[in-house]
């Protein structure tokens, strides 16, 4: 049963002093006269942010479970970094993405410290993937297998090691983060060669790690936290005892990231990585051996036939049985490539420290692949991504709560999730029951924007049904309509990458004088940094544009969304989650896709005021807002701006922002 803020429990002594001072404490530096005013250029008091510091400390303080919600504005950063600041504890703060954790550890976690003159240490950590590895860029400079620009990229990389200030990925400048090259710049749990390494007391990675040790609070992002509560291979394993105090910001994230990171994958592409580092070590270090080569080689000719299985590159889906048998045969004839290249790991293992780590991860991929490719158990959803070369097989746990919630009770740890969308309708069970949160205290607090004064809702009349062929050019025409009244200044946000290149194209044909970006055709943040600049620009984006991005001012003053963001009906995990629902007599529309749903359009909702001073419209072409009985469920969980369907009004409105 949850329980709703005011609720007492029993307090667990972590701060030495009384509740109520503890709390009136973190509240006071809110104050009009409070320490953040008297220190940070236009701080404003807000009673919501000061009521959440206030519901932070205590759940702090008494070691127990917080999930609260807190609209757009109100200032969730200042409101979780006051009470970790103050707490004397080490303090864990997770955020959504890597740009947020930067974003966070650079400008406002230095901002109120020096505001409430707490010099204490803190410390940014990533995950292993994101720091730059000595032994494996000099090892794979050895590797035949590279292209001329891969080989050029990594020989780029190792000439800059020296002058990086942290080994990230990110500070090679000149070298795209997502560029395949870093594959072979970067180590894994299973090859890292940790204190027999030549270059341990270079490496970036457990410098990062020693500063965390040594720290009072600790940056990290979702994606590291789940990994490391999972593989304890992130840097936070040996934190964790320590730790009294963990904070998610972007909580609306957490089931689907801790639902990866809690399944068991394997990827052809890491098969692949394992074989070709084989090959350039052997070359390196054991050219009297070319048999290891000719082993690996034998694995990587096995791949590709595996790969083909799975048909084109998009496709994601369950496993079936006739899957199961189909890759059989391809499945044999890999693990025992696996097997005679470990035999001749074997044999070479005690001749150098790479050989026999290798030999030990020759052992971990084999029993992946032996059990990824057998009948998952009935608590585990079955299921694969085709890529371009690659593919990945799940086991995805099948009750999320089942198997996370030991990790949330297991120490005597506050955890404090947090974000603008969390409720549905001021009810939080869809995000509780997902997490096995059912005990926590819960908060939901509105904006402080005058969202009937700053935004207007438009839902157009005559639109087709979204399914009709002819919906998504009707939508471009009312779109333009918008576009052209706010002259440009528009994000349109799409469920699918389908529509986003269809409606491109006819935007494209139309010729509007006002530039074009589209998602895929540039980073996202140099897609959000060419609209900001452009001033009066149109971007298209779906799902990674629906949230995580902040456009304030005039640079953004329309936010058109197609359709209402359903899950896909084919998503292997959705599907098989509704068989378990149905089991459980529930309807999985109703106790999971719609709410779900609710919280997606939220977010989506969110993209368009972002400050006092925006002003905007909101389009949702979907009729089915209007139409079907959970649409009102929709428009209540929305921010209340005023409604209207006729478009003169929105055209007035977009030309007067």
């Amino acid at each position: 049963m949850m329980r709703m803020i005011g609720s007492k429990c029993k307090v667990s002594g972590s701060i030495l002093k009384s509740k109520t001072t503890w709390r009136q404490d973190c509240e006071h530096y809110f104050l009009p006269e409070g320490k953040l005013a008297q220190a940070i250029e236009g701080f404003a008091p807000r009673s919501s942010q000061t009521r959440l510091t206030g519901a932070i400390a205590e759940a702090m303080e008494q070691g127990t479970h917080l999930v609260a919600e807190a609209g757009t504005g109100t200032g969730k950063t200042y409101a979780y970094l006051v009470p970790a600041l103050l707490s004397g504890m080490k303090v864990v703060i997770s955020t959504g993405t890597k740009n947020l954790q930067d974003q966070l550890f650079k400008r406002d976690l230095p901002l109120v410290q020096q505001a409430l003159a707490k010099p204490i240490k803190v410390a940014l950590l990533k995950g292993r993937d994101n720091y730059l590895c000595h032994h494996h860029i000099d090892r794979h400079l050895q590797n035949p297998a590279l292209t001329q620009k891969e080989f050029s990229a990594l020989q780029k990389i190792r000439q800059r090691l020296s002058s990086l200030k942290q080994g990230e990925k990110q500070e090679i400048q000149d070298v795209d983060e997502q560029d395949s090259v870093f594959h072979y710049a970067v180590s894994t749990k299973d090859n890292c060669l940790n204190q027999e390494c030549e270059f341990y007391q270079q490496c970036f990675l457990v410098k990062a790690r020693r500063k965390a040790m040594d720290a009072d609070i600790v940056v990290v992002n979702h994606h590291l936290l789940f990994a490391d509560l999972t593989l304890k291979d992130e840097g936070l394993g040996e934190l964790l005892p320590k730790v009294k105090a963990i904070i998610l910001d972007e909580a609306h994230q957490v089931p689907d990231i801790a639902s990866r990171f809690l399944s068991k994958h394997m990827s052809t592409r890491q098969i692949a990585q394992f074989a070709d580092g084989i090959c350039a070590s052997q070359l390196k270090e054991l050219p009297d051996v070319p048999s290891l080569s000719v082993a690996a080689q034998q694995v990587l000719a096995a791949l590709p036939t595996l790969r083909a299985v799975f048909g084109p590159a998009g496709q994601r889906g369950a496993v079936s049985s006739v899957l199961l048998q189909q890759w059989q045969a391809p499945v044999a004839t890999l693990l025992s490539a696996l097997a005679e290249l470990n035999r001749e790991l074997g044999l070479v293992a005690g001749r150098s420290k790479v050989f026999e780590q290798c030999y030990q991860e020759g052992g971990v991929l084999m029993a992946l692949v032996d059990s990824l490719c057998c009948q998952a158990p009935s608590t585990q959803i079955h299921w694969f991504e085709a890529h371009q070369q690659a593919v990945v097989i799940y086991h995805t746990p099948l009750v999320l709560a089942d198997v996370l919630k030991p990790y949330l009770t297991e120490q005597q740890i506050a955890w404090i999730f947090t974000s603008a969308t969390l409720a549905v309708e001021q009810n939080f069970s869809h995000f509780t029951a997902q997490l096995g949160l059912e005990d926590a205290t819960t908060l939901q607090l509105n904006s402080p924007f005058d969202y009937a004064t700053q935004g207007l809702m438009y839902i157009p009349r005559g639109l087709p049904d979204v399914k009709h062929e002819q919906f998504l050019p009707a939508f471009i025409k009312v779109s333009m309509a918008l576009i052209q009244a706010a002259k440009g200044r528009t994000f349109i946000l799409f469920t699918s990458h389908y529509a986003l290149q269809q409606a491109a194209l006819l935007l494209r044909e139309a010729d509007l004088p006002y530039p074009l970006f589209v998602q895929g055709e540039g980073s996202k943040d140099y897609l959000l940094s060419a609209f900001r600049e452009a001033g009066h620009a149109i971007l298209l984006g779906t799902q990674s544009f629906w949230e995580g991005v902040d456009v304030r001012g005039q640079a953004l003053s329309c936010v058109i969304i197609d359709k209402l963001p359903f899950a896909s009906p084919d998503d292997p995990i959705l599907q098989a989650r509704n068989v378990t629902l149905r089991q459980q007599g529930k309807n999985p529309f109703e106790a999971h896709q719609l709410p779900q749903a609710v919280i997606t359009l939220k977010q989506g909702a969110g993209r368009l005021i972002r400050d006092y001073q925006d002003k905007g419209v909101l389009m949702i072409a979907d009729l089915r807002l209007l139409a079907r009985d959970y649409g009102p469920m929709f428009l209540r969980s929305l921010p209340p701006k005023t409604r209207t369907r006729d478009l003169a009004k929105v055209i007035d409105f977009l030309e007067h922002c």
